[in-house]
């Protein structure tokens, strides 16, 4: 087997059975022991060590889980009779019929491929397509499978994906979560992958560029998923595609390390349909306008756990047009956990077109009662600073007081101060009526 390869070791003296993966890169003599070894945890190991695993090819992990061959101690049918008897139904107290599905209805179920439309082969060991008239029994049977899960594999490379899902023209959704594979260097073709429309590639240190480079052989995709990758910039290599990704609509890219957002609007606003960007827990600090128009499909963008302290980020957030949904739940903006309802009266007066905050809808009144508390906040600033700068901080506050009909003149009086949202303050106050009066009396 050619290096670098994926194994898997559970250690035998271990008290648990879970399995450590990783990736081989030297197999040798290590003197002054004879023979092969491989590196393991802290140590050399023989190859054929217990509990080292060198992986397994798609068609037999997708055997052995859902079409195992009957065991030869399994009890058999010895009449036609008991092999047509399906399933056992039940009388109850209630008049309801219960069924109870043999087993080997269910067996018989799952042991036809044909029927299988998702597949979840996580930690199953697999690392190749297979070949010859396996391989191709289980691709011709597969003809209905839709969504394929491989995560914690022992796949070494974008390659091999490509060969195992090779046939499987259904197939839309593919999850390689927890896998370790090749860098790319070059832009490759793989036709197998142009009609995947979902690809999560979270925890597998996949960048950015790597990402481009194989973009031109997901033509279909509309939902990638990069969570926790350690990525630090979104920089396009020298070989990157001009227009990758035409129909992606949602991008996640939470828990890495991303800092800029004015590198990150540049970089994505190659994506002409994108609507949806996962940014939380991220390393994000400020938020700034862009020069020019960016990211004008977004609709949802979600900011939670970034360390944003300034309001001019949220003010920032109207330079998107089709921004309606938004979360930002752990940001702070420097004010105590105490003050998290003003927290959100304040971004959603701030930003014009929000009608979702957190995954809470914003209510017409809602939105009223957080303009008029935005301006009336404002309105303790005004015999401190010049128009100009209450301008500057506040971009929407010459909007909202025309709105409100407000006078902008320094002596004005502020308005009045929304009542505080608090239950007792929704209840509304009813009187019971007395029936009314039969008429046949």
């Amino acid at each position: 087997m050619s290096l670098p390869f994926r194994v898997a070791h559970c250690p035998a003296q271990s008290q648990s059975s879970v399995s450590y993966l990783g990736t081989v890169l030297y197999a040798g003599q290590v003197p002054p022991t004879t023979g092969d070894c491989v590196p393991g945890a802290g140590s050399f190991i023989r190859p054929s060590a217990p509990g080292l695993s060198l992986g397994t090819s798609f068609p037999r992990a997708i055997r052995d889980k859902y079409a195992p061959s009957p065991s030869s101690s399994a009890p058999q049918h010895n009449t036609n009779e008991e092999a047509e008897e399906k399933s056992t139904f039940y009388g109850t107290a209630s008049n309801f019929e219960i069924e109870v599905t043999s087993l080997a209805k269910i067996e018989d179920t799952f042991r036809n491929l044909g029927r299988l439309r998702e597949a979840g082969l996580e930690w199953e060991g697999v690392s190749g397509a297979g070949e010859g008239k396996e391989r191709e029994d289980v691709v011709r049977e597969l003809r209905q499978l839709q969504v394929l899960n491989l995560s914690f594999s022992l796949i070494p490379s974008f390659e091999i994906v490509s060969e195992i899902v090779e046939g499987l023209t259904k197939l839309r959704t593919l999850s390689l979560n927890s896998n370790r594979f090749q860098p790319l260097l070059d832009p490759p073709q793989y036709t197998s992958l142009n009609h995947l429309t979902e690809l999560q590639l979270n925890k597998t240190l996949v960048s950015w560029s790597e990402i481009l480079l194989l973009s031109p052989s997901l033509p279909s995709l509309v939902h990638l998923q990069l969570g926790a990758n350690g990525l630090k910039s979104l920089d396009p290599p020298p070989s990157a595609p001009t227009n990758p990704f035409p129909l992606l609509e949602r991008l996640n890219l939470a828990e890495n390390a991303l800092d800029r957002w004015d590198a990150i609007a540049s970089s994505l606003s190659t994506l002409p349909r994108l609507s949806t960007l996962i940014l939380s827990s991220n390393a994000l600090t400020s938020l700034s306008p862009s020069p020019t128009p960016s990211l004008t499909t977004l609709r949802h963008l979600s900011l939670s756990h970034n360390a944003l302290e300034s309001w001019s980020s949220i003010d920032a957030l109207n330079a998107f047009p089709s921004l309606e949904s938004l979360a930002v739940e752990g940001c702070g903006f420097g004010l105590s956990r105490e003050k998290a309802d003003e927290a959100r009266m304040g971004v959603i007066a701030r930003v014009k077109k929000l009608v979702e905050l957190d995954g809470s809808t914003v209510t017409p009144i809602e939105r009223e009662d957080a303009e008029l508390f935005y301006l009336s906040s404002i309105s303790k600033e005004r015999a401190e600073t010049t128009v100009e700068e209450l301008e500057r901080r506040h971009p929407r506050w010459k909007e909202l007081s025309e709105h409100y009909d407000l006078d902008l003149s320094p002596s004005s009086a502020p308005p009045p101060p929304p009542p505080k949202a608090t239950i007792k303050s929704k209840l509304i106050r009813t009187s019971p009526l007395p029936p009314p009066l039969s008429l046949s009396r």
